[in-house]
């Protein structure tokens, strides 16, 4: 086979690709995409050279690799945007990009259009509320970065009211400057990538109605918003609409007239053949547990 001559770092050409350390090109491990993400059942296993590839569900918050270490991961890692992707009258659109105005160190981003704004900075909040496992959000745990003019630069709040993003040094101040948020990059460095932990955690497309689900980024558990039945039994007709006092953990009391009404406490068997509710600290699916794997292509 005849490979290019004098080639560029880490260049691939079909399934070889070429060692700048060793100066030589070397076959490819398998036939997965780089940056494909896969399970193996089993103990966790660690990326070598026969098993080029990074378990997510080993790593607690981030791990950062190299570029020396994985060279086609992190090129591939690091063209990787967070993207809004959604139903538009029928037609599907991924945005991307974003328009900001600086001043100092406050980025508060002004487009394409309101709904998107909000989605981008209500997605980046909840996830940031997913790595403290708190309603508190706390940006150091994932150490995520707004990109401008090619520049990373780490996010340390953000405020939903404004829609500002405060970052850790002055980018310039500017109207109408376009921003992005690259999903693996690491403020300060060309040369590595960020991988982020995928324990506890279950895999979801993008692109529902409402926006919730955006491609990159976690989500704490949830449930759909609901209301509960009040039943009330052994009362005088106008007796329900005089009752008192009432609470979670206590029976409701009422004026006049004799009957007994319970507060809407834990979830019970509906006797319609549901079975018993089984509850537990997040909502989820049933489920096949199993380890995530990033596919790195080769490992140094």
């Amino acid at each position: 086979m005849a490979f290019p001559v004098s080639p560029s770092d880490y260049q691939l050409y079909k399934n070889y690709f070429y060692d700048p350390i060793n100066q030589a090109w070397r076959r490819l491990k398998g036939d997965k995409k780089i940056g494909e993400i896969f399970p193996v059942n089993g103990a966790v296993l660690s990326a070598s050279q026969d098993f080029p590839a990074i378990c997510l569900s080993n790593i607690v918050n981030y791990l950062d690799i190299a570029i020396t270490e994985f060279p086609l991961l992190v090129n591939e890692k690091r063209q990787d945007k967070i993207q809004l992707l959604y139903n538009d009258s029928g037609s599907m659109v991924t945005v991307e990009d974003f328009v900001a105005t600086i001043v100092g160190t406050t980025v508060t981003l002004t487009g394409p259009n309101a709904t998107d704004v909000d989605s981008i900075l209500l997605a980046l909040v909840e996830e940031a509320k997913f790595a403290a496992n708190s309603e508190t959000p706390n940006y150091t745990l994932l150490n995520r970065a707004i990109t401008i003019a090619d520049v990373e630069y780490l996010i340390t709040g953000i405020n939903l009211a404004t829609d500002a993003i405060t970052v850790d040094s002055s980018p310039g101040d500017g109207v109408g400057v376009s921003v992005s948020f690259y999903e693996h990059r690491v403020p300060g460095s060309s040369t590595s990538a960020r991988l982020y932990s995928a324990r506890g955690v279950s895999v979801m497309s993008p692109g529902d109605a409402d926006r919730y689900f955006v491609g990159g980024l976690a989500r704490r558990g949830y449930m759909q918003g609901h209301w509960h039945t009040f039943i009330s039994t052994g009362n005088t007709a106008n007796n329900i609409f005089n009752f008192v006092t009432h609470g979670d953990t206590q029976n409701n009391t009422f004026t006049g007239g004799v009957g007994t009404s319970d507060g809407v406490k834990n979830p019970i068997n509906d006797n319609l053949g549901n079975g018993t509710p089984r509850t537990a600290k997040t909502t989820n699916g049933p489920t096949l547990v199993t380890n995530l794997y990033m596919w790195a292509g080769v490992k140094l």
